[in-house]
């Protein structure tokens, strides 16, 4: 084969690839973005240090990160939502990581372990994550002051920095 063949192979494999990834995310992306700008659920969790979290009581900026302790793009976004407390960007009592359908041991340790200094809760029933519509870990969900969904996504987010930094200005 020559090396013009080869390419245009390559190329109509990269393609297919694109193209496939878009039509399994586009309909997440779009229920994502009819959320926004839409009252928030409200919820209760019970966090690691034994308090109970009420969502509607923050009345504060909050990040909301959906996430699981084998998730490897969790770790990643938390690792920078940890980064933003540390730098004095954001509170931590204004970060809440959410962890469904997992040992509360086995998250704690995990917790322990990664540092993380923000609020940690435990959904063991999973029940909200289902009513914020999580499909997929990491799902991040910003919500202002007034309960509003700002912003959410599934995955890896290049954008969670500026919107972060966007909602606690």
């Amino acid at each position: 084969m020559n090396k013009a063949l080869i390419g245009k192979i390559v190329n109509g494999l990269l393609v297919v690839a694109v193209l496939w990834v878009l039509a399994n995310r586009l309909p997440g992306i779009i229920e994502n973005f009819k959320k926004q700008n839409q009252p928030a659920p409200s919820f209760a969790v019970p966090l690691l240090d034994g308090s109970l979290f009420e969502s509607q009581k923050a009345g504060k900026p909050l990040v909301i990160v959906f996430w699981a302790t084998w998730c490897g793009p969790c770790e990643v976004e938390l690792s920078r939502v940890q980064k933003l407390v540390d730098d004095k960007v954001i509170p931590a009592d204004s970060v809440l990581a959410v962890s469904s359908l997992e040992d509360r041991d086995l998250v704690q340790s995990t917790v322990n372990l990664r540092k993380y200094s923000f609020l940690v809760g435990v959904d063991i029933s999973g029940h909200i994550a289902g009513q914020y519509g999580v499909r997929a870990t990491p799902t991040t969900a910003l919500l202002d002051q007034n309960h509003q969904l700002t912003w959410i996504t599934t995955g890896l987010s290049p954008l969670l920095e500026v919107k972060i930094r966007g909602l606690f200005k």
